[in-house]
C-alpha cells in the first residue's frame, strides 16, 4: 500500500448473488430468518395519526411505492415492509413442514 494519502485503492466486495449450474440467480450469503408481525388496521391508524414520526414517514413511502400487500414490521429492527400475497404464501409454505413434524411428535 502506498504512503501517498491521495492515492486511492479500488476493491470489489464479493457479491451475495451468483449463478447456479442452471444459470439462475441464487443467494450466496447466509440466509438469516427474520420475525415479522403483521400490522393491524387499528395500529396503522394510530401510527399514521402521529404525523412527522419516523414510522409514519416510512409507511407513507412504502405505500407510495407499492400498492397491494400487507403491512408488516420486523420485530428486531422495527422497520416496516409490505408483503405481497406471494410473500405470505412462501412464508406459509415454509412453516408447513414445521407444523407437521410438531404434530407427529
Amino acid at each position: 500500500m502506498s504512503k501517498d494519502p491521495d492515492e486511492t485503492v479500488q476493491t470489489r466486495k464479493a457479491g451475495k448473488v451468483g449463478r447456479d449450474e442452471r444459470g439462475r440467480s441464487v443467494w450466496l450469503g447466509e440466509v438469516e430468518p427474520i420475525e415479522l408481525e403483521l400490522v393491524s388496521t387499528d395500529a396503522l391508524q394510530q401510527i399514521l395519526k402521529s404525523e412527522g414520526s419516523e414510522a409514519s414517514s416510512e409507511i407513507r413511502k412504502l405505500a407510495a411505492s407499492r400498492k397491494d400487500g400487507v403491512l408488516a414490521r420486523e420485530t428486531a429492527t422495527g422497520r416496516f415492509q409490505i408483503l405481497s400475497d406471494a410473500d405470505l404464501e412462501k412464508a406459509s409454505d415454509a412453516l408447513r413442514p414445521m407444523h407437521r413434524s410438531a404434530a407427529a411428535a
